[in-house]
This record gives structure tokens, sequence and C-alpha cells, in this order.
């Protein structure tokens, strides 16, 4: 036999139907709220990023303070907030170097130009004098000439300055390195500065022969003993020059003091610079103002140092270079 039973699906069809509208007016509001939330987080998150966008164009633009504000958090954004600030930095160091260095070429252009007008105003000078008829007196021609000699002379002496401050100043510029006695650079100065002068005291301290030797070179060296030697008899003749030469460790010292009217306090910072000759009474010297900066990019292409210090009386100029050590290297 068969046995059929059968029961209606109304009540489950339309609790089927009414699930499916329920489920699709949440889907529907979900949508809805999605599509509204996402583009505010969205513009949220990459609200960092907007900031690093503004402060690049900013940057761009020449507002080399501009920062972002770096977020606590340990994520991308974060890394990218401290790359960029890092980086702004980093620009901002670079072009202060560079206004730095063309600052300081425009002044050095302008002096350089300055301390060669005055030598070509005389050649000028004297050259009309000679057109104008002087060259007829022989007296006159002579002063004239004597008088161009000497500015030739100025003129030569301050280009190989130049010169010189250039190649020192070169970066890589090939230099030769040999053992060097300050001693005898000392002795040798000291007797030239005797021919030159014969009436100027002069006191020698040396350290212990064979043990003042620095690695460099000789003739750069030796500009710079001249230099000093130059630069005191220039500004404090009379009294006495003391030259001192000491040892300490893997340092060699090379000290001249002398005895004259002293540095003004304001002008000790500026005595190394380019050009600069001090009071009043030495701008008024034949001298260029270069002997001093030479000195300094001498010593420190030697890797050293040079100091001044000067009171009411007596001035002490002092170089440290690197020392080489009689048993071995420095």
């Amino acid at each position: 036999g068969v046995v059929q039973l059968s029961e209606s699906t109304q009540t489950l069809q339309q609790t089927q139907r009414s699930l499916l509208v329920v489920l699709a007016i949440v889907s529907l509001a979900l949508i809805l709220l999605a599509a509204f939330i996402t583009p505010l987080l969205v513009s949220r998150a990459l609200r960092p990023l907007h900031r690093v966008t503004e402060a690049s164009s900013a940057l761009a633009a020449g507002d080399m303070g501009r920062r972002v504000d770096e977020p606590a958090v340990q994520d991308e954004v974060g890394r990218l907030s401290r790359a960029f600030n890092e980086m702004a930095s980093a620009v901002q160091r670079a072009f202060h170097i560079r206004e730095e260095s063309e600052s300081g070429m425009r002044a050095f252009v302008s002096d350089a130009s300055h301390e060669l007008r005055t030598p070509l105003t005389t050649l000028q000078g004297q050259l009309d004098i000679l057109g104008r008829g002087a060259a007829a007196d022989p007296q006159a021609a002579e002063t004239s000439l004597q008088s161009m000699q000497r500015e030739v002379n100025r003129m030569s002496a301050l280009v190989e300055d130049l010169l010189t401050l250039t190649r020192l100043e070169s970066p890589g510029a090939d230099q030769h390195r040999e053992p060097v006695d300050l001693d005898a650079l000392v002795a040798e100065a000291v007797d030239e500065q005797s021919v030159r002068n014969p009436e100027q005291r002069v006191e020698v301290s040396l350290a212990a022969r064979g043990t003042a030797l620095v690695l460099g070179d000789r003739d750069q060296l030796r500009r710079v003993v001249l230099n000093l030697a130059t630069n005191a008899l220039k500004y404090a003749p009379g009294g006495v020059h003391a030259w001192q030469t000491t040892v300490q460790g893997d340092a060699a010292f090379l000290t001249l003091t002398d005895q004259g009217r002293g540095i003004p306090e304001d002008v000790l910072p500026r005595v190394f610079d380019r050009f600069y000759r001090g009071p009043d009474e030495a701008r008024q010297s034949s001298g260029s103002g270069l002997g001093l900066a030479i000195v300094r990019s001498i010593v420190e292409a030697h890797g050293g140092t040079v100091t001044v210090v000067s009171a009411s009386t007596g001035t002490t100029f002092s170089a440290t270079l690197p020392r080489v050590r009689p048993d071995g290297p420095p």
C-alpha cells in the first residue's frame, strides 16, 4: 500500500520572503553607510600623506623651514614623515652652505678686485704722466718706472698668493708629503729675518733634536713660518720675537710670540680672514692681507689648527700639527 502525507509550505515561503526583504534592506543600508563613511575614513587615513604633499610643495616653493608632524605610530606613514623631515633638513643645510659659499665668493671677488684696482690705478696714472712728456725727463721717467715696477711686483705677489690659496683649498689637491723638521724651518726663518732686519731681536727655544717632525710639504710649511715672521716684523717691530717648538704625544707645536701692541679682542676672530689687515695703521701697509689666511689654509690642509692669543701687549700665534714619531708613523 501507499501512504502519502503533505503539508502547506506557504508559511515557510512567507518567512523566506520576509528574510530576503530584511537582508535586502540591511544590505542596502550597509552599502549606503559604507558609501558615506568610507570617504571619511580614507580622507583621515590619507591626511598625513596630504600634509607631506603640501610640505613638499612648500619646500619646492622655497620654504626651507617647512616640516610635517611626525605621528607617534610606527607605521609606513610615520616613517615617511620622518624621512621627509630628514630630507628637508638636509636640503636646508645644503642651501645654507651654498648661500654662505656664494656670499664668501662675492666678498672674495670684491676684495680681490679692490686690491688689484689700486696698483692698476697707479700704473694708469704713471702711464698718463709718461704720455704727457715726462718720458723726455730722465729723472721723471726713472721715478715713474720705479713706481710702476713696485706696483707690478705687488700685483704679482697678490696673484701668487691667490693662486696658492686656490691650490690649497681645491678638493683632492695632490700634495707632496715627507717628514719635515720644524726646528730646521724655524732656524731658516730666523736667519732670513736677521738678514732682512739685523736689529730685530729673536729668541729661539727648540724641541729636542729630531723630535719636532711633521708629515707635510716642506715648501708650504716653510711658507707658514716665513709668513708668521713677516707678520711679526710688519706689525710688531722692536721688542723680542720668541720662537718655540715643542712636542706632546702625537702633536707638534710651533709658536711665535711678539711684544707688539697687541690685537684688539674684536679683531682676533678675523685675523685669519682673507684681505683683512686689522687696525687703521695696518690697513695702510703694502701687504695684501693674505699672509695669515695662507697660514691657516696650509696648516688645516696638513690636518692641524692655528690659533692666536693677544693681550694689551704681545701676541702669540700657535700652529698645531700631527707629529711624526722618529721611531714610527704619526
